[in-house]
């Protein structure tokens, strides 16, 4: 979204994001220096999904509400005490398809005092990929990033500093949850339906330009994250050299697919929340791969967050640093 650019009147300055997506609403704050290199000074994740029934429903539920009031009210308390110069917060696949998303937005408002950007998918595509690359990606590299949300899997290409294609498709993972697994572990029929559904969706929604054969695909998220975590785990396929291929999809896939949420838990370290919804992401995730044919999928940090702070830093006129080392992702 346009935004005017932004003035710093002493250094060092401190920027806070709040990314209230689907599954969590979190915040990162950094302290930013007058060479525009900036140092995380806090972060908070808050276990509130607002995805949870707004799929079905079409609405926000009551209590998730009234829960991420209070989140929004914490992180403003947070915000005053870190001493905070710019908070920006936004939402979104949730609150983009709940009909009483604009209520919440005036409700973040008068109990906390903050501004709640409800981000159409071309930015919050836009913000993932300039926080996954930084704001000066190598100009001749083209990279093909994978994000899985908890309501969207976001699907960018970029080249040099810009994007060249940015799909968003409906196949986050509290979504496919949702749709598809009520109990854990799943049977058969049910994850025979998730996977025609993921399918038909790629076919119908996955059009993207041509793909250079050196490309790299990258993967962001804590979805993506924890699959490694899971596939560096498991005995034989792994994920070799950092990425994960098909085969370490599918020897995870047999896994799950037999265990209960808490045996999840307790196999692979996961919370509770996260294991809950780790099924339809590695499903997600083994369907792009296949679809695209891509070797592997290199888990990298960044995502909305880190472009907030990168858009942030481009409006205050600063260099925006490289979030990793590009010639080792």
């Amino acid at each position: 979204m346009d935004a005017p650019d932004v003035k710093i009147p002493s250094f060092p300055y401190r920027f806070m994001a709040v990314d209230a997506g689907s599954n969590a609403i979190k915040f990162r704050a950094w302290e930013i220096e007058e060479d525009g290199a900036p140092r995380e000074i806090a972060e908070r994740r808050y276990p509130i999904r607002l995805g949870q029934g707004t799929f079905r429903t079409g609405l926000l539920g009551e209590k998730d509400v009234e829960a991420a009031a209070q989140a929004f009210k914490e992180i403003g308390r947070q915000a005053a005490a870190l001493g905070v110069g710019t908070l920006r917060a936004v939402a979104t696949s949730a609150m983009r398809e709940a009909s009483n998303s604009l209520a919440v937005v005036g409700q973040v408002r008068r109990e906390a005092g903050l501004s709640l950007e409800i981000l159409p998918a071309a930015e919050e595509a836009r913000l993932i990929a300039l926080g996954v690359l930084g704001a000066q990606p190598q100009r001749s590299a083209q990279y093909l990033i994978v994000d899985i949300g908890g309501g969207s899997t976001e699907i960018i290409l970029a080249h040099g500093p810009g994007v060249v294609s940015a799909l968003s498709l409906r196949l986050g993972a509290v979504r496919l949850r949702e749709m598809f697994f009520p109990q854990s572990p799943p049977p058969p029929a049910q994850i025979a339906l998730a996977e025609a559904h993921i399918h038909d969706v790629l076919l119908q929604t996955l059009r993207l330009p041509p793909l250079d054969p050196d490309l790299k695909c990258l993967g962001s998220g804590g979805t993506i994250i924890a699959i490694q975590a899971m596939v560096a785990a498991l005995p034989g396929p792994s994920a070799q050299g950092g990425a994960i291929g098909q085969a370490a999809l599918e020897a995870l896939l047999e896994k799950l697919t037999t265990l209960s949420l808490n045996e999840i838990v307790r196999a692979y370290h996961l919370d509770a929340p996260r294991a809950e919804i780790i099924l339809p992401g590695v499903l997600v995730l083994r369907a792009i791969v296949r679809s695209l044919k891509v070797d592997g999928v290199w888990p990298v940090r960044g995502g909305v967050s880190d472009g907030l702070l990168h858009d942030f830093l481009e409006r205050a006129g600063l260099r925006a640093p490289r979030l990793f080392d590009r010639d080792r992702a």
